[in-house]
């Protein structure tokens, strides 16, 4: 499945490939607390999220990474989290990491990479670490 992920400016590909044209433009009240999921094509397939803290909910979401076809990884810098979503639903599957300083825990995680089949590097900005 060719999708595109987008929050803001940037958007994310599962093939790598941008769509033909830009899927997003700046929207100044829902820019910073949504991703959109775009078909091959850059048609909106759906919007996920709203803003908040809570599960589900995003507050500047920075970084994107496709576990599978179905699933994606996404850093929520203020709330110190990342959130397992399932891409088809827009249900959570699991909330990553809580705020602080030890192991496991962020402090304004900046982006998201999978590494060796199913690791997972997180960017932890203010921690000044890779976890």
């Amino acid at each position: 499945m060719d999708l595109a992920v987008c929050e803001s400016f940037l958007f994310f590909s599962a093939t790598h490939q941008p769509p033909p044209h830009p899927p997003c433009e700046p929207r100044p009240l829902t820019g910073k607390r949504h991703v959109y999921v775009f078909d091959k094509d850059g048609n909106c397939l759906r919007k996920l999220g709203v803003k908040g803290a809570n599960s589900g909910q995003f507050n500047y979401p920075s970084g994107v990474s496709f576990l599978n076809d179905n699933e994606i990884l996404i850093t929520n810098k203020p709330s110190h989290r990342l959130q397992h979503i399932n891409i088809h639903t827009g249900t959570v599957v699991e909330s990553i990491g809580k705020h602080g300083t030890g192991k496991g825990e962020l402090n304004n995680p900046v982006d998201v990479c999978l590494y060796d089949k199913r690791g997972i590097a997180v960017i932890d900005f203010w921690n000044n670490r890779i976890q």
